[in-house]
């Protein structure tokens, strides 16, 4: 048992329990000898917090014993903790703490598995499992130099060290250290494919301080010698939880050349996060580096190897040609340049995705549909912005693309029921309002019960599959929209298209702030959130009262500036008609305008349909343009206006 493990077994030896008996007495404060006797307390029993100081909180031993003699690094702390217990101290390096979860336990594993020993040397196996190699063609494309510089073995009947009566199982052997590697099955339908035998280390590691070309940073350890097999130097993390672990242990280390951070090909967010979360922390300790996917169609590197081993080459002596031009006396080169920009359009393999709206009307102002980025629509109240964004999550999500709306405003049956309304009125021409629906037919008669069921029957299996509603109201900032959108993606392994509605009610970043400034902020997050997810994200807007008379502009966003500048496209929603006429006096505008409302208003009552102007405002990658869609509010529907059919030629009038 090591020093650490010692301590950790006797450490309720250095702390007084308190007069309750429930905790122990805090020896900053003292906290737990009064009246009330009660202390520090525990939940696991490592950690510890104090109720009555902030001096200590969620501290283990260590920091315990650190703060009561003002220690500072773990080895002094250790080393008091030792003398207090009459423990001899050996100076020793303290153990890295791997994120990763444990390897499986006897609960865990089949029933005629065991647990006994651990090796410490592996020295003699490793060479004995080298001279098998052969023994199997399972070389996962490595060459023999490979295979053979990192002693890479092969054991057909492979027992786990630590349990001695368990099956055993062909494995791929790779020596990480001399006490420590990876035993890789060879069976791919294996529970356990992967299990590491020893104290864990990063595969290739001291390779960061001898290297004179940029280290590849990759996931597995087939990963790092399918790079370097190839000409180029690779070290692994052995899985994405090690991040932290690795960043730890790569302090003090100043690598030549800046790192290449290679990842798998997974458009998941924890892949995500972690390729963030190593430039970031690379930054921090002074180490330059750049983020590469040189798999094409592959998962990962190996998978690349194997496929087309000439192709991988070549894109693995691009990639060091790329990052060895960075230099830490050189900022400017931490960017992009034009001639690596334009490279990543040479090897993409994946064009931009479009989502058509179902809208061909739309779809031709928009170029196709939705791309990648922050859709803004807005209008004044009562315009149907909830309806024609719901219209468009309806038929996206009846297309097959998965739909996230987030609600701010309606709850789920509320929108539901929209949806149902429209059906009603599109499709089976026996429309029912929004307020028939949610009476739950208490009222309908058994013919309009049959119409509601057909409806929900429609909705359910063109739609409900694919559309996910959820509700957030007062509740809902944009980190809560990101970690669902994140969980979503994660889970079904499939981008999809987001709508927030609306902007102006999200729960604020910072409560001290101003509106403006909140809404500012969910702008640009949104608009980040849609380039890291590779997404379109649409949000909802509200318009300004004084918009009620004037046709929409940029300037009925100017409520918030980020709107915008930080939106890809921006689209203002607007009765047909309410633009400015030439040569028309101020009173003649106001008594169209008011003409034109009271005109909409009734029809809208009466369940006709009503004019509205689609209007894109501004497009950053395209061209601006105006759709012309027919509403109707009573039920819910928004649809392409109808062409006005050419006259016969007898009722031509010569």
């Amino acid at each position: 048992m090591n020093i650490k493990n010692q301590v950790l077994k006797r450490q309720t030896e250095l702390l007084t329990k308190d007069k309750c008996g429930r905790g122990y007495v805090c020896p900053l404060c003292g906290s737990g000898t009064g009246s009330k006797g009660t202390g520090m307390t525990t939940k696991d029993g490592v950690h510890y917090t104090c109720f009555a100081c902030d001096g200590i909180h969620n501290d283990d031993i260590f920091e315990i014993i650190g703060k009561q003699f003002e220690l500072k690094s773990f080895p002094e702390k250790l080393k008091k903790c030792c003398e207090l217990l009459g423990i001899p101290y050996k100076s020793e390096p303290e153990p890295l703490v791997f994120d990763a979860p444990p390897l499986p336990t006897d609960d865990d594993a089949p029933p005629e598995v065991r647990a006994p020993r651990v090796e410490s040397d592996f020295a003699v196996y490793y060479k004995q499992a080298a001279e098998r190699i052969n023994d199997t063609e399972y070389h996962r494309g490595l060459s023999a130099e490979t295979l053979a510089k990192f002693r890479i073995g092969y054991d057909s009947s492979w027992v786990n060290p630590k349990k001695p009566k368990a099956k055993p199982s062909k494995r791929l052997i790779i020596p990480v250290t001399d006490e420590s590697y990876l035993a890789r099955s060879t069976d791919s339908d294996d529970e356990y494919s992967k299990i590491f035998i020893g104290r864990k280390d990063f595969f290739n590691f001291a390779c960061i301080d001898t290297a004179e070309e940029p280290v590849f940073i990759v996931e597995g350890e087939l990963d790092a010698l399918s790079i370097i097999d190839v000409g180029g130097q690779a070290v692994s993390l052995s899985g994405l939880a090690n991040v932290n672990a690795f960043l730890k242990r790569l302090d003090g280390h100043k690598p030549a050349c800046p790192m290449i951070i290679a990842l798998d090909n997974e458009d998941k967010p924890n892949v995500r996060k972690a390729t963030e979360s190593l430039q970031k922390g690379l930054e921090e300790i002074g180490i330059l580096s750049v983020a590469v996917q040189p798999y094409g169609d592959c998962k990962d590197a190996n998978e690349t190897l194997c496929s087309d081993r000439a192709l991988f080459s070549e894109r693995i002596k691009s990639a060091i040609s790329s990052a060895r031009s960075y230099s830490p006396d050189d900022k400017f080169k931490a960017g992009k340049t034009a001639a690596e920009l334009v490279e990543r359009f040479n090897t993409a393999t994946v064009s931009a995705v479009c989502y058509p709206t179902g809208f061909s009307k739309i779809d031709k102002v928009l170029d196709g549909g939705l791309y990648r980025g922050l859709y803004t629509i807005g209008a004044i109240s009562a315009l149907g912005k909830t309806t024609l964004c719901l219209n468009l999550a309806d038929n996206i999500a009846q297309s097959g693309t998965d739909v996230l709306f987030f609600s701010l405003e309606m709850d789920s049956a509320e929108l539901v029921a929209k949806s149902l309304s429209r059906i009603s009125y599109q499709e089976l021409h026996k429309p029912k309002t929004t307020r028939d629906i949610l009476s739950r037919t208490s009222h309908l008669s058994d013919e309009d019960k049959a119409t509601l069921l057909a409806c929900a029957t429609i909705y359910s299996e063109r739609i409900g599959e694919h559309l996910f509603i959820i509700e957030g109201m007062g509740k809902m900032g944009v980190k809560e929209v990101r970690a669902a959108v994140e969980k979503h993606i994660d889970i079904t392994g499939k981008p999809c298209v987001v709508f927030v509605d609306y902007l102006q009610i999200m729960e604020p970043m910072d409560i001290r702030a101003t509106d403006k400034q909140n809404t500012d902020q969910a702008v640009k997050q949104l608009k980040i959130m849609s380039r890291d997810l590779n997404i379109p994200v649409i949000a909802i807007s509200s318009f300004n009262r004084e918009n009620y008379e004037s046709p929409v502009s940029l300037a009925s966003f100017k409520e918030s500036g980020a709107i915008e500048y930080s939106s890809d496209c921006l689209v203002g929603m607007q009765y047909s008609g309410i633009d400015y006429c030439p040569d028309e006096k101020k009173e003649d505008r106001t008594k169209r305008i008011l003409e034109l409302h009271k005109t909409n208003e009734m029809l809208a009552r009466e369940g006709k349909e009503i004019k509205i102007d689609f209007r894109v405002l501004k497009e950053r990658h395209g061209s601006k343009g105006t759709a012309v869609l027919d509403f109707c509010p009573k039920f819910n529907s928004f649809r392409e206006e109808k062409e006005a059919e050419p006259l016969a030629f007898e009722e031509l009038d010569f």
